[in-house]
């Protein structure tokens, strides 16, 4: 460990940030949008214009799709071997105590990589490949909690918990078994060995220490990411300090801003090096343990000072290459292309469920909640019972809200009136009852408020957008409502029956272009999809889009400075609140107010 830090602190570093910072951002820059491309003429070929969750699995099994899957992978694995090797090669320099060009690296890791690619030895570049998540858990866990999961992925983990750690299980087992085979790039890289020499070599060497390199390589991982969050912590607090004392110097806000931007791009860019460093310097105390030659790589003792004019250029490129890796990664981050708000556009608010945070969901203390509160839209949920009375509630079953294991449309709406929902969320709810759409559309017209009705089928109703339907017409409520749902089917029923309906689609995946999905008049996504290009062609299609389930004054904010149409939310009085404000208030705003 001694070793490494010093190797870390030495020649090394400065080697692997440059090297790392211009091939990683680069190849962002370049790479990214290709892959963006060739997905979106995937998406074409194959006959897709839209992907959601009704589709994606048909798409994902489609061998256009597969083929492409098949290539990125293959190409991860290219860049991930030269980036590999690289590291291996830069490491090994310091080792020697030399300095070269980063030219001349680049030059000797290409001869390298190119001995590595032969069809016999290409499995390392998949392996290598299948370390990555093990060898970056530190960094990559701070960056998976600093972005929203989308709902579909979170729904599958809490269905699938066992399967998920099962998942989990089966993949550290496999990371445990191929332990032994931690130092085989760097006899594959120094000694030019075969893939199959270099498997069994690797698994001589450390022998017996295979756990403890394992412990080794974590804590180097752990120390790395504690540091990360240590400067991250800085540079938020400083921004904090700042916005108290220098309110008007928003100058100052935006460059620490940026600061911490850096932070996360380099920690995330050199974490890999960092790991690799340690594990080389693993692989020559395990050689000299053994007592084995450690075979370094000739250097043209010629060409060991880089010259001034590549020094130079070095520094031009890698400049470049950060500024607009940070600027990508900014944005990525962010969502979105700029910070200005649609000034002259009202962005609408819709309580999700009622005031669902303060009420129990789906029923009239909600409803009223949601009208104190001064929500435009109400959003609820409706189901069939068995005597076809149309009941609001978001599950089918009631074991969530009332601690009963049945279905909805198992039992009639007498039996339903017995049964408490609102104890779930306080006992000051008790007694509270499942209500009738009919009720809630009377309430909404004395009040008038609109309603975004979603029907939630189970396929066991009988003329279930029939009945729906009817209820809206024969109570003249067509204009003070939309009819929604995840099921495009149900919106192609409505549109047979009642074509002047309003539907909306509700969309937990929104990939591609789905406005050609013609029986939605607009679309309902989950707010991590949201995206400028996204909200630009719903609006071209003459189309609106909200945003769903939008809580976080983070969130609320972004989803404001994008330009959607309707947030939906589960608490209205910070959204009313927060789109009252200044709109054209600063992402930095946002995150001083979060922390303070």
């Amino acid at each position: 460990m001694k070793r490494f830090f010093e190797n870390i602190s030495g020649n090394t570093i400065k080697a692997l940030i440059k090297f790392e910072v211009l091939f990683k951002l680069l190849l962002g820059m370049i790479l990214l949008p290709c892959a963006t491309f060739a997905f979106e003429l995937t998406m074409k070929t194959a006959g897709y214009h839209y992907l959601t969750t009704e589709n994606i699995a048909s798409f994902l099994t489609n061998p256009l799709c597969i083929t492409f899957l098949f290539i990125v992978i293959m190409l991860l694995a290219i860049l991930t071997l030269f980036d590999v090797t690289t590291i291996v090669v830069i490491v090994d320099i310091a080792n020697q105590g030399k300095k070269v060009s980063l030219r001349e690296v680049v030059n000797y890791s290409f001869e390298k990589f190119k001995k590595q690619v032969v069809p016999h030895n290409f499995l390392i570049a998949l392996l290598l490949l299948l370390w990555i998540p093990f060898l970056n858990l530190g960094i990559v866990s701070n960056v998976i909690t600093s972005l929203r999961v989308p709902e579909i992925i979170l729904k599958y983990i809490h269905n699938h918990t066992t399967l998920v750690i099962i998942y989990t299980v089966v993949y550290f087992a496999c990371i445990v078994l191929l332990l032994p085979w931690l130092y085989a790039s760097h006899y594959m890289v120094l000694e030019e060995k075969t893939l199959k020499e270099s498997l069994k070599l690797s698994k001589n060497l450390s022998k017996k220490n295979h756990f403890k390199d394992m412990i080794k390589v974590i804590l180097v991982q752990i120390v790395f990411a504690i540091v990360y969050v240590v400067m991250l912590s800085i540079a938020i607090v400083l921004i904090w300090i700042i916005g108290r004392l220098f309110a008007k110097l928003k100058i100052l806000e935006s460059v620490l801003l940026t600061g911490i931007v850096t932070i996360l791009v380099i920690s995330t860019i050199i974490s890999n090096a960092v790991t690799y460093t340690m594990i080389s310097n693993l692989f020559y105390c395990h050689k000299k343990e053994n007592e084995e030659a450690i075979q370094h790589i000739q250097l043209d003792e010629t060409s060991t000072k880089p010259k001034r004019n590549e020094r130079t250029l070095g520094i031009v490129l890698v400049l470049i290459a950060f500024l607009g890796g940070c600027t990508q990664m900014y944005l990525f981050l962010m969502g979105r292309t700029n910070f200005n708000v649609e000034s002259l556009k009202r962005v609408e608010v819709t309580a999700h469920r009622g005031a669902s945070k303060e009420y129990p969901e789906n029923t009239m203390l909600a409803f009223q909640g949601a009208l104190d509160y001064g929500a435009d839209w109400i959003e609820l949920d409706v189901q069939q019972t068995k005597d076809r009375q149309l009941v609001i509630s978001h599950d089918t079953s009631l074991l969530r809200t009332a601690g009963i294991n049945r279905e909805i449309n198992d039992m009639t709406y007498e039996e339903l009136q017995t049964i408490d929902v609102g104890s779930f969320l306080n006992a000051d709810f008790a007694n509270t009852r499942i209500p009738l759409l009919s009720e809630i559309i009377h309430f909404a017209k004395e009040n008038n408020v609109r309603l975004n009705i979603e029907l939630k089928p189970t396929g066991k109703e009988i003329d279930f957008e029939q009945q729906v339907i009817d209820l809206i017409k024969q109570n003249e409520f067509e204009n003070q409502c939309v009819v929604t749902s995840q099921v495009y089917q149900t919106l192609e029923n409505i549109k047979k029956i009642d074509a002047s309906i309003k539907t909306v689609y509700v969309m937990t995946i929104a990939v591609g272009d789905i406005t050609k999905l013609e029986a939605a008049d607009a679309f309902s996504v989950e707010s991590i999809n949201a995206t400028k290009k996204l909200i630009k062609n719903v609006h071209q299609s003459q189309k609106e889009l909200l945003v769903w389930t939008v809580n976080s004054e983070e969130n609320i904010q972004k989803m404001i400075e994008l330009g959607v149409d309707n947030i939906i939310t589960d608490d209205v009085r910070k959204c009313k609140a927060l789109i009252a404000e200044n709109r054209n208030s600063s992402y930095t705003k946002m995150l001083i107010k979060r922390i303070k």
